[in-house]
């Protein structure tokens, strides 16, 4: 799919998977009274029993198997079966594509790999297996029992008042080097390298050739494949011209990725009803969208001018997007109209490529849809968990509400909830609240690399990438994770937390280019050798200007929280000056492994970090030398903890080893030095009003200019020895107490004092 792809369900949903079989009356369950809403037979049949017993004896068994000793049989790994529920590969010969595919793959590393993740899926389904057997029947009773209650609540809040859109462009990379080229029309060809594709064309399909397939794979499936380059700013240009459309239909549309858009067109809907008259759009010279059903125009008619009108329901309301997304880019799209996201998601696939399917808000009709659909459509249950899944004989959607008593026994809750309000048909109805964005991406994938100045160069690319979407989207985030794919196939994340939200690419790129320098010394004296790439940056927050107007409006109070973060979460977080990072002397980059080894590690090396398949968080600091303001007691005065250097955007004082305690200043970025036994807080506190002081601020700035000396200042806000402020002229006395009249609402000291919460010190 597209660069920077982000999914709509595959938030703290389905990740884990564990469960059983068995079967029951789809229509019976839910066209029953009210008191046979649940109807489920607690004592199957000794047919049905033996069958599930079978079922998870040969789980077990496969579970014990080498994959490894058995990998010469005439047989294709599951992992490597063909995935035909992609739009364009319906009705192809599955077996001979599969064998295909199993034999061109042999002997590679990328064979090697998928035996691997085979051998591990195998094991997962025999643990699946051995705790199903040890479940009783009057456990599965139970479950029914607290389902039900669970089911009838969902149902209560089922709602269907909305109206959901999910639109997604048809071949999007390859139609639009198509457009380039028209030569490739009709044409297999693909997107990609010889290593991985990252999408093919319709006449590719019927081969077999899908994205996220080996390039050498799909040459073998299809000799006379054109594989193209990717040009990713070519397809965000094209991107931008669609989200231009889109925002006229709901301003608050969410992009899933460059080619994949949620609307909400309930408000515009109504608004298109008021208006009862028919909406008008000429033509240009493109135009298939209603010509022939389902099918690209290899030749597009000339009806330049000719008038087309659309009606005001949903279906005339999509159709008449479409059609401007083609006459803008000349490019087709197809669409889901449903009355929730993840059914819209689903419709959109139905009558790919340039077509459009509409689900009905109707209970009834929406339980008929799920009731055959295979559950691998299902956005967010992905190649391991259909595997899985279909170990307990589960594989449409009416399987997983028959068998739902085995998925609350072997399930975790957040994986339960999931899949039954799947098998319901349920699913996210606010664009604005349940579908925020959790994280912003990129990834590329290309030829192997391995000179450390190819791989810091890819990282940079990416973290520029990120923040320009994270400009545009007024957002900032706490966790930056870098993806990694070897030249193995080996796929690893790496992540590590901030105190304090980051948006800019200076930021970004300084955590994750650390991130990747602990990989490659963790491979050294071998490089690290890529074929993959990401950085995403998570856990984000708004930024929008209503928020940047009370961040300003309350510096003294963030700046405090952010101590208490500090406290609360360990080692803080601190960022180099502009001049560091254009210098390069910020060296002082505390590896994340050093702050929260992990037993067990795949990585080997004094800077590995957990290898997650989900985010970690691991908190990175400079200079870990020092203590933390924070953690002074009432019972102790001496000072202990972590701080930060030059740069720090936290409060944190550390000992030089001298009589001296330093505390670095964030608002005049500048160490302040007392006296040992010196009451520190209260001095920094004086130090802080000064700096709050308008017009101290512009004599700090006057600092820099080198045609003055420090002396002529007169600098109130210099770095301090001793005690720090200058008290030697009558002029800084006066100027302390006009500074202090000035600014006493915003000192520090009366902060704390409103607050009742004045800390004690020695």
């Amino acid at each position: 799919m597209a660069d920077g792809k982000w999914n709509l369900f595959n938030g703290d949903n389905f990740d884990d998977l564990e469960d059983e079989d068995e079967s029951n009356d789809w229509a019976e369950t839910f066209i029953g009274g009210e008191n046979q809403l649940i109807n489920y037979d607690n004592d199957p049949s000794e047919k049905n029993t033996q069958t599930e017993k079978n079922l998870r004896n040969e789980n077990l068994q496969r579970g014990k198997e080498d994959v490894y000793e058995n990998d010469n049989k005439e047989k294709s790994l599951s992992r490597m079966e063909l995935n035909d529920h992609k739009a364009g590969m319906v009705g192809l010969d599955k077996q001979k594509i599969n064998q295909i595919i199993f034999e061109a793959s042999r002997g590679s590393k990328f064979y090697e790999n998928e035996l691997k993740k085979e051998k591990q899926v195998a094991e997962r389904i025999a643990k699946q297996s051995t705790s199903l057997g040890k479940l009783t029947q009057p456990q599965r009773k139970e479950a029914l029992q607290a389902i039900n209650l669970i089911v009838e609540e969902l149902e209560k809040k089922r709602d269907l008042s909305r109206t959901f859109v999910h639109i997604d462009m048809d071949a999007f990379y390859a139609a639009v080097e198509i457009l380039d080229n028209p030569e490739l029309r009709d044409k297999p060809m693909a997107v990609g390298g010889n290593s991985m594709l990252s999408t093919s064309n319709y006449p590719a399909r019927r081969y077999g050739v899908r994205a996220a397939m080996p390039g050498f794979i799909a040459k073998k499936l299809c000799p006379e494949l054109i594989i193209v380059p990717p040009h990713y700013e070519t397809y965000k240009e094209y991107s931008r011209q669609v989200q231009d459309i889109l925002a006229e239909y709901d301003p608050n549309f969410v992009m899933a990725s460059l080619d994949e858009a949620y609307l909400d067109l309930t408000e515009h809907l109504s608004e298109r009803h008021k208006c009862q008259e028919k909406r008008r759009f000429l033509t240009s010279k493109y135009q298939t969208i209603g010509k022939v059903k389902n099918e690209v125009h290899p030749n597009p008619k000339q009806m330049e001018g000719e008038i087309v009108e659309f009606g005001t329901d949903a279906e005339e309301a999509v159709r008449e997007l479409r059609f401007r997304i083609e006459q803008k880019t000349r490019l087709t799209a197809s669409a889901g109209i449903a009355p929730n996201a993840m059914l819209a998601k689903i419709c959109s696939d139905r009558n790919k490529p340039n077509g459009q399917f509409y689900l009905k808000p109707s209970r009834g009709d929406i339980m008929e849809f799920m009731r055959s659909l295979p559950i691998r459509k299902v956005s967010g249950i992905g190649r391991v968990s259909e595997q899985m899944l279909k170990a307990l004989g589960i594989e449409t959607c009416e399987d997983l509400y028959t068998k739902r008593d085995l998925l609350y026994l072997l399930h975790s809750p957040i994986s339960f909830k999931f899949l039954i309000e799947v098998s319901l048909g349920l699913g996210p109805t606010s664009l604005a609240t349940e579908s925020k964005r959790k994280s912003i991406g990129t990834e590329e994938t290309f030829s192997e690399i391995s000179k450390p100045t190819e791989l810091l160069d890819m990282c940079d690319k990416l973290c520029q990438s990120v923040a320009q979407d994270i400009k545009k989207q007024k957002l900032k985030g706490k966790t930056v994770t870098i993806k990694l794919k070897t030249v193995t196939f080996e796929i690893k994340s790496r992540s590590s937390s901030t105190v304090y939200p980051v948006s800019t690419y200076e930021e970004i790129s300084l955590v994750a280019k650390e991130l990747l320098k602990h990989e490659m010394s963790a491979c050294f004296p071998d490089p690290l050798k890529l074929r993959l790439m990401g950085v995403r940056l998570s856990n984000l927050e708004d930024t929008s200007a209503n928020s940047s107007k009370e961040a300003k409006q309350n510096t003294i109070t963030g700046f405090l929280k952010q101590k208490q973060n500090v406290r609360s979460q360990g080692m803080p977080v601190s960022f180099p000056t502009a001049q560091q990072l254009n210098s390069g002397e910020h060296s002082g980059l505390t590896s994340p492994s050093q702050c929260c080894p992990k037993e067990g590690d795949v990585m080997s090396g004094a800077y590995a970090c957990q290898m997650t398949d989900q985010l970690g968080s691991c908190p990175i600091s400079f200079s870990s030398e020092g203590i933390d303001l924070n953690s002074i007691s009432e019972e102790s005065s001496s000072l202990s903890g972590s701080a930060s250097t030059s740069g720090s955007i936290f409060l944190s004082e550390y000992s030089d080893n001298t009589n001296h305690s330093t505390v670095f200043c964030p608002v005049c970025q500048q160490e302040q030095k007392f006296k040992s036994g010196e009451d520190v807080i209260t001095e920094f506190n004086r130090h802080i009003d000064l700096c709050l002081n308008k017009a101290t601020i512009k004599e700090i700035a006057s600092e820099k200019n080198p045609g003055r000396s420090l002396k002529d200042d007169n600098v109130v806000c210099s770095s301090r020895s001793g005690s720090g402020v200058d008290r030697g002229t009558s002029r800084g006395k006066r100027k302390r107490q006009q500074s202090a009249a000035t600014s006493q609402k915003a000192t520090l000291l009366s902060f704390w004092s409103k607050s009742g919460k004045i800390p004690k010190y020695g």
